[in-house]
């Protein structure tokens, strides 16, 4: 799930809702009571296991930072193609192994400082280095030289990032990838804020520190809010974000539910605008009904 995909869920889900609710709520629920402030509500599945993009490995963390971070691409929310997110263009060799990125201007981390290219030189070679034994390293191993490093076997210097200045990245690749452009939108490929890292440790060693509510420097189109373990996670509008003009939404909230049952109540109850988890036994139910939230 990615946040351009949030977009369609605003434009489309929520108008839905209002339909939907309006024929069977008193007009108490929590769903239609937020669709006047741009609120949305979310079932996400199990509590979160952490907000370093390095160290997750859910779909539950997915979610939640692809509305706290953006990489380089992003998602077409009607087909998942590539598009322009962080870089706002690139080109790509004749031999598809040297991909050249332009980090686009006006871009910010929510705290006002520039994004530069060296933010996203410096998260790969968090991710790769072999302390902070990072699970989706291997999704790094495309370019040329990074599954050597991460396996101790060579110097950081002949994996095949190239800072050129602040605002052009050249990406080396090991083979031609087709795909490449696709998995740039997975939290493995985020950028990060040495800076911000370092002020709450070594930030080449395992520290949720810097993820906490009030501490987290993010660039996406949503900064953290707060967290409340086994409750909600809740995220807020990122004024500073370079696209901010076209989102829709002032708020999430994001909702662990161990049971898909449980969720698909909350769903059905008003307390939810999106599911993405379906009871195998309730989907005769929707079916039957030709219910359009199916």
């Amino acid at each position: 799930m990615r946040f351009r995909l949030l977009r369609v869920w605003a434009g489309i889900l929520l108008p839905l809702c209002i339909g939907l609710l309006a024929g069977c709520s008193d007009g108490t629920s929590i769903a239609e009571k937020s669709i006047s402030t741009g609120t949305l509500h979310v079932g996400n599945g199990q509590e979160l296991q952490g907000l370093d993009p390095h160290l997750i490995t859910g779909i539950s963390e997915i979610n939640v930072l692809s509305s706290l971070f953006e990489g380089l691409v992003g998602q077409d929310p009607k087909d998942l193609s590539p598009v322009p997110a962080i870089a706002e263009s690139w080109t790509i060799s004749e031999d598809g192994k040297m991909y050249t990125f332009s980090i686009r201007e006006g871009t910010t981390w929510s705290n006002g400082v520039p994004i530069r290219s060296e933010d996203f030189a410096f998260a790969y070679r968090r991710i790769l280095t072999p302390k902070i034994a990072a699970p989706n390293a291997y999704l790094l191993y495309v370019v040329k030289g990074a599954k050597r490093y991460h396996l101790g076997e060579t110097q950081w210097e002949d994996v095949g990032i190239q800072v050129v200045d602040d605002k052009k990245l050249i990406i080396h690749l090991q083979n031609p990838t087709p795909y490449f452009l696709k998995m740039l939108s997975h939290p493995a490929w985020f950028p990060l804020n040495e800076t911000e890292l370092s002020s709450h440790g070594n930030p080449f060693e395992r520290n949720d520190a810097w993820t906490r509510a009030g501490t987290l420097v993010s660039n996406g189109p949503f900064i953290l809010e707060d967290w409340k373990v086994n409750e909600y996670v809740s995220v807020a509008r990122n004024t500073l974000y370079w696209d901010n003009s076209t989102n829709k939404l002032n708020q999430i909230y994001f909702y662990p539910t161990e049971s898909k049952d449980a969720e698909e109540r909350s769903f059905r109850g008003g307390q939810l605008h999106l599911t993405e988890s379906l009871p195998v036994s309730k989907v005769g139910y929707y079916r039957d009904r030709n219910d359009p939230t199916l």
